[in-house]
């Protein structure tokens, strides 16, 4: 058989020749499928993303990547070619198929050419590689470079174009979307509520009392703008906590320092001087606050003494991590604090001797006799107080206890008066003090000698090596067989008091008098009356006394007799008709010792206010009486009859003080001084 021969030969045989093609469209996938998002990125900063391009069919494939809003109807036209090509193989021959397969593929670069580009720019986005050819299981990976420049969201659209695909297959170009937002990093600094959340607010300073059930390591004056730390010990460490957040969409960089005030570099005396950043620290420095995230700045006071510190907190953008950050933002605000101690304050005793420590002076009393003056302690300060008491004491004479409304934690034995004389020890008891807290003791003074003793009360602060303080406590006991009792004056307490503070004064204090009634402030004309008693102390003898007063004062009863063991009750009286003062006025009394004829049982008490009422008989009759007029006579009782024993007459001494005047009235004048105004107009 020669196949070039042509026409006019003779067929010998028809031999059948199978012939099979195979006619498949490019297959692909695109991973991630539709959609690059790039999220939120700082203003200036830049992004890469990828996705891959595959080719998942057996014949390699061309792929173009171009704008979606571009004119389309060119590759439109090439898809319509296509798909003619596609058709007419059912009814032309292989090679018509083949030609127009190679003319249809030839369009396709002709319609193609003007929109490839190697960089494809949109907007923020640049794409490449953006044209290409990809064999059967090959890949291509595609670069999205994201330049964040211009604030706002920034969405493109973008069509791939893959050769030979099914026309059915998005003719106009595969879609795919980029997405990304450009912002300014930024945290919060006008929302003080949530910035100082662990700590209290107020809104100035005369709010800022901590009340003693709360305890907190800060408070927040909104007027001043400051921060003050508060109940900070002195050489502890005290620390505060302040929110950094985040409410944007991008991360922020913050920066954190402490900075002196002006003129304030470094704080202390020159021997004591130490820079800000010794008593001020704040952790960290630096910090990067994810989106829509908070992180706490912790700032540290360790005062180094009892003065009063401050500083500046400054947290601000870091302008190198974030170059695009237009404008500054910065939270800035003082911070403050005083270096405290535990103190403790006595309120009584009122009264301190001429070295300045508080003094308890007891009254002069008999043997046996005892006395309480109160010691009333106070936490003056911000902190808890852990106080120590120790009453040293050799005579053994002063007791401490505790009030009810006082609990100590501890009070050692040998404190009260019951306690076995074996068991005295220098006398502690240990308690603790909160803010404001009162601390409410008696003192007790319950001679055993007839002299004069003194004793002392420490007070020691924990924590505090200056508050040392010494309480002098003054006492006297005597004997005596005729006393002056129950003296007391018109006047309170305080001025009682007041009235003793001449004795502070001397190197030696002697114990308060016994024998000093104050009348006080008392009115011209008008009666004031004070009632003490006097006792025979004597258990054999009996005493005759007699009171040598003058006016305006006078006593009742004036003489009179005191049986042995036995007390009355005398009642001195003020009343003066002009106007008078009297300061420490003594008043003798003279004292004796007496025996009667007679025993003492039969003898009755008597003193000059004894009196007796008899009815006696007149001349008098009346009109037809048998009997005379009977008349009333009141006569003084007689003394009974005594003798004065030899060398027994002694004067007790009874000082009296009063102002006797007319009432007078003060009054603080102020001027006001009115405009000018019309008669008869109001203002």
């Amino acid at each position: 058989m020669e196949p070039s021969i042509c026409g006019g030969g003779e067929t010998v045989a028809v031999i059948p020749v199978r012939v099979s093609a195979k006619a498949v469209f490019s297959k692909y996938s695109i991973h991630p499928a539709s959609l690059i998002n790039f999220g939120a990125m700082v203003k200036g900063s830049r992004k890469t993303c990828t996705f891959m391009l595959e080719n998942k069919g057996s014949l390699d494939f061309k792929f173009l990547i171009y704008r979606a809003d571009q004119d389309a109807s060119r590759l439109q036209e090439k898809s319509g070619c296509q798909m003619k090509s596609a058709h007419s193989g059912k009814s032309e021959n292989l090679h018509q198929r083949t030609s127009s397969a190679k003319k249809s593929k030839r369009s396709l670069q002709k319609v193609a050419s003007p929109f490839m580009q190697a960089r494809i720019t949109l907007g923020m986005f640049t794409v490449y590689p953006g044209f290409g050819s990809i064999p059967p299981g090959g890949q291509q990976m595609i670069t999205v470079d994201c330049s964040a420049e211009s604030l706002g969201t920034c969405e493109e659209h973008l069509r791939i174009d893959i050769s030979d695909r099914d026309p059915q297959d998005n003719p106009l170009g595969i879609p795919y979307t980029l997405l990304a937002e450009s912002c300014l990093p930024a945290f919060v600094v006008d929302d003080i509520e949530s910035i100082f959340e662990e700590h209290r607010i107020c809104s100035n300073v005369n709010l800022c009392q901590t009340p003693q059930t709360v305890r907190d390591k800060g408070v927040y004056v909104r007027d001043e703008n400051k921060f003050i730390f508060t109940d900070v010990r002195v050489g502890h460490r005290a620390t505060a906590r302040f929110k950094i957040h985040n409410v944007n969409k991008v991360p922020c960089n913050v920066v954190l320092s402490i900075k002196p005030i002006a003129g304030e570099g470094s704080v202390g005396s020159p021997k004591f001087h130490s820079p800000i950043r010794d008593i001020f620290k704040v952790d960290p420095v630096r910090m990067c606050v994810p989106s829509c995230s908070h992180a706490f700045a912790t700032v540290t006071f360790t005062p180094q003494m009892m003065q009063s510190y401050q500083c500046t907190f400054e947290a601000s953008l870091d302008v190198l991590a974030s170059p695009a950050a237009i404008k500054a933002q910065s939270l800035t605000f003082r911070v403050s604090g005083d270096g405290t101690l535990p103190r403790v304050t006595v309120l009584r005793p009122v009264l301190h001797s001429k070295r300045g420590n508080p003094l308890l002076v007891f009254k002069k009393l008999l043997l046996g006799d005892s006395q309480k003056l109160p010691l009333v302690l106070r936490n003056g300060g911000t902190l808890p107080v852990q106080l120590t008491i120790d009453l040293l004491d050799e005579a053994g004479v002063f007791f401490l206890k505790a009030r009810p409304t006082t609990q100590c934690v501890y009070q050692a034995g040998g404190v009260k008066e019951d306690s076995p004389a074996g068991q005295r020890k220098p006398h502690t008891a240990l308690l603790v003090l909160l803010r404001g807290e009162l601390a409410e003791f008696d003192v007790l003074f319950k001679p055993t000698l007839a002299q004069r003793v003194e004793g002392r009360i420490h007070l020691s602060v924990v924590n505090n090596p200056y508050e040392e303080t010494d309480i002098q406590l003054v006492g006297e006991g005597y004997e005596d067989d005729f006393t002056l009792d129950n003296i007391h004056g018109l006047v309170a307490d305080s001025e009682e008091e007041e009235n003793a503070e001449g004795n502070l004064e001397e190197d030696v204090i002697e114990a308060a008098r016994v024998n000093h009634i104050p009348f006080g402030d008392c009115h011209i004309g008008k009666p004031y009356s004070v009632t003490f008693t006097i006792t025979n102390r004597s258990r054999t003898e009996a005493m005759r006394f007699e009171w040598l007063a003058d006016t305006p004062f006078h006593f009742s009863p004036k003489v009179g007799h005191l049986h042995a063991g036995c007390a009355k009750a005398i009642t001195v009286t003020l009343k003066s008709d002009v106007a008078v003062t009297f300061k420490m006025h003594p008043v003798k009394c003279k004292v004796a010792r007496i025996t009667f004829a007679l025993p003492p049982e039969q003898i009755k008490d008597w003193d000059d206010c004894l009196r007796t009422i008899k009815w006696v008989d007149t001349t008098m009759r009346g009109p037809g009486a048998t009997w005379p007029v009977k008349k009333k006579v009141i006569e003084t009782d007689p003394e009974p009859a005594h003798t004065v024993l030899e060398e027994s007459s002694r004067e007790v001494e009874l000082c009296l003080s009063a102002v006797v005047d007319y009432a007078e009235l003060k009054l603080d004048t102020d001027t006001i001084q009115g405009s000018s105004r019309r008669p008869c107009s109001s203002r």
